[in-house]
């Protein structure tokens, strides 16, 4: 209802015309129905269309709102036979039955009932209910949890370091073996060396 009547008054405003669809709102239109000016109506057409975001962005939730059912029934009041008994009426008494009737009435509002009820919009998910949430979510759909994605990342970790380590003490007995090797030869030419100084003596 909002948005219809904002953009009522930017249609009147600008157009002094309004869409049909909105027309319906009008209990006496504010021009001739017999008349049909196309200019006025694509004017309106148009502002219609330009404004609807417009007239959305004013027309928003209302924060606090009340409403209230109401129920009626009436009844004739004063009755004939009680209208000078009647205090309530006071110099209407000296008036005829017909003016009172004509002119007065007498209202009582009253609540059908005393409960009161009221609504309040809370987030569905709180920022640790989410988290949680997000963390059941994993756990069902890719059947893993946080314990065991832990789990598993240190496992990589020892078998990475295992074969590094590995690596490592196969270099070091290739760089012993090397040197004994060098050793070795080296003694070999030692003695070839004293064997030939004792052959020429």
């Amino acid at each position: 209802m909002c948005t219809a009547e904002c953009s009522q008054s930017l249609q009147l405003k600008e157009c002094n015309y309004v869409t049909v669809e909105l027309s319906l709102f009008f209990d006496a239109l504010p021009w001739k129905q017999e008349s049909f000016d196309p200019e006025k109506i694509e004017c309106a057409e148009r502002v219609s269309n330009d404004t609807k975001e417009y007239c959305r962005s004013l027309c928003r939730v209302p924060c606090k709102q009340s409403t209230y059912e109401t129920t009626m029934d009436s009844s004739t009041w004063p009755r004939r036979a009680k209208v000078s008994e009647e205090e309530e009426l006071g110099k209407w008494r000296r008036r005829t039955f017909f003016e009172i009737t004509n002119n007065l009435a007498h209202v009582r509002a009253y609540f059908t009932s005393m409960e009161d009820t009221t609504l309040k919009h809370s987030p569905k998910y709180q920022a640790l209910e989410m988290f949680s949430h997000i963390g059941g979510y994993v756990g069902i759909w890719l059947g893993i949890s946080l314990l065991a994605l832990c789990e598993f990342i240190e496992g990589a970790i020892r078998v990475i370091s295992f074969i590094l380590s590995q690596r490592k003490k196969k270099k070091e007995r290739s760089k012993s073996k090397m040197a004994t090797s060098g050793q070795s030869t080296q003694h070999t030419k030692k003695k070839q060396s004293l064997t030939n100084q004792n052959i020429k003596h």
